[in-house]
């Protein structure tokens, strides 16, 4: 709708009110007038207006009690005074008492006029204002309860690393309030274990591609600040917060915005996978297990008979023992491998020998792989430098694409596994087979959650996705090349060095 400004015009001249009256009318103006003071009190109890032009000399009341009256019931109503006993003192009094401009007597209509337009600009663009101000409080309460509902913390430090808002997720995934983080830095709801981890992570400079992101962090929960099996796992997203846009120069860094999600759940979803798949390759694997250990017990079983038919010969004795004891100790060696490999990962991560790993692997399938007419071959690298992992959960891996391969030779075959670091500063591990191949169809298929090629009620189709997620957790990479009827490589690639999860300490934003 069409906006028409509503002007009083409050004058004891007659015709001067006429004249201005019928001169702003023609110029679109909503005009009412008013003889004196108290006609002008009587139409503003009675009506808003825009503006009202004010004589300030009347024999009723000055303009003084009328302009008292307007600021104290009309704050909105704009005031342009109208005298004929003008001075410099005088008008700095009335714009001090509230006016927003003034004219002198005798003005022409063209002075007036341009005092009016600017006037009328001056209450658009409140009014302009005021909407832009409603749509921004409507924009933030919004915010502010997107930001409060959240199921994720969000939070943001200073430049100092101390927390300056926290949404009120900490109260239920912390056991904490949002005002008793407020003013503490950061590192006071890290676990310890985690602090170095979390160092210009929890209060990251970079922006864009290169901030955090799906970072793994453990905060401290009220209930127990140190204990880890009680600590909160969450993933962290966070970037740097500037006063100009990044790439300008001269900017100054404000802090940091972040959200922390809690992941536990899925961190004990993952881990009951990783159970389930590990359970079902020792399944597997239990006829090669089984005869690996039945192999000692026959040897000592031979050995004790001998015993019992010639107890006195001390040379016979001696030769049973040593082959009872090392027998034992074989089978206690494989079932030793089988606990370790079996049971429940933890989510610690250490220094880890690949090559050691991969033996210990073997070991619990070589047998089998013997049977089965596959040639075993090691190509393993001197002095291989140790990973950033996880033991168990990269056993897990290893055993996966040895039994996948395993299973692409059902008339035998060659196994080749090696270890070297390549160019790039990784450690690679290569499962080669000459085995059936994967058909190029599938091959962007066979990481995905329960796809096989299997028949029916022979693999679940969780190995090769386990194995994926495992090794996206060490920030490596796990690539396939297959022809079919010529075999396929599995080449797993991991970081060397790292802090393991992202990019380098001491990041310039």
């Amino acid at each position: 709708m069409l906006y028409v400004p509503k002007i009083l015009i409050v004058d004891d001249e007659a015709r001067m009110r006429n004249r201005l009256k019928v001169l702003l009318g023609f110029e679109g103006y909503n005009i009412h007038t008013g003889r004196n003071g108290r006609e002008a009190i009587e139409c503003l109890n009675k009506d808003s207006y825009d503006i009202v032009l004010l004589d300030m000399i009347m024999p009723d009341m000055d303009g003084c009690h009328v302009m008292d009256y307007i600021k104290g019931k009309h704050l909105d109503t704009m005031l342009i005074i109208m005298t004929g006993h003008a001075s410099v003192d005088s008008a700095v009094k009335c714009l001090k008492r509230g006016a927003y401009d003034y004219l002198r007597k005798p003005f022409d209509f063209e002075q007036l006029l341009a005092r009016v337009k600017n006037t009328v600009d001056q209450i658009k663009l409140k009014k302009e204002n005021e909407i832009v101000r409603g749509k921004l409080e409507v924009t933030e309460q919004r915010y502010q309860y997107l930001v409060n509902a959240s199921p994720d913390i969000i939070y943001t430090l200073n430049p100092e690393g101390e927390i300056t808002f926290i949404n009120g997720a900490v109260e239920s995934l912390l056991g904490c309030s949002a005002e008793q983080l407020v003013s503490k830095h950061y590192t006071d709801i890290i676990l310890g274990d985690d602090l170095n981890k979390a160092k210009y992570r929890f209060n990251e400079r970079r922006t864009g591609s290169r901030a955090t992101s799906g970072v793994e962090l453990r905060l401290k929960t009220s209930n127990n600040d140190y204990d880890p099996e009680k600590s909160l796992i969450i993933e962290l997203k966070s970037m740097g917060i500037y006063d100009k846009p990044v790439d300008e120069p001269d900017k100054t860094f404000m802090g940091t915005y972040g959200v922390a999600r809690d992941i536990g759940d899925r961190k004990r979803l993952e881990a009951q996978v990783v159970q389930s798949a590990k359970m079902a390759s020792l399944g597997v694997m239990t006829c090669g297990i089984t005869h690996e250990i039945r192999n000692p017990m026959a040897v000592c079983s031979s050995a004790a008979q001998l015993l019992l038919k010639k107890p006195d010969d001390r040379v016979l004795r001696e030769e049973c023992a040593d082959k009872i004891y090392s027998n034992i100790h074989r089978a206690s060696q494989i079932i030793e491998n089988l606990l370790k490999f079996s049971r429940t990962s933890g989510e610690d991560f250490g220094s880890v020998n690949l090559n050691e790993a991969l033996e210990l692997t073997l070991s619990l399938i070589t047998h089998q792989i013997k049977l089965h007419q596959i040639e075993l071959n090691r190509e393993f690298a001197k002095d291989l430098p140790y990973v950033m992992g996880n033991a168990n959960l990269l056993q897990q891996v290893f055993l996966n694409l040895i039994l996948n391969a395993y299973n692409a030779m059902p008339e035998g075959g060659k196994l080749t596994l090696s270890t070297l670091v390549n160019p790039d500063g990784e450690v690679e591990i290569r499962f080669a087979d000459t085995g059936c191949g994967i058909p190029e169809e599938n091959l962007e298929y066979i990481f995905d959650p329960f796809f096989t090629s299997m028949p029916v009620g022979q693999g679940t189709g969780l190995g090769l996705s386990v194995s994926y997620g495992i090794i996206e957790r060490h920030g490596g990479s796990i690539e396939v090349e297959s022809t079919v009827d010529v075999g396929s490589n599995f080449t797993v690639k991991l970081p060397l060095t790292r802090d393991w999860k992202n990019e380098p300490l001491n990041p310039k934003p």
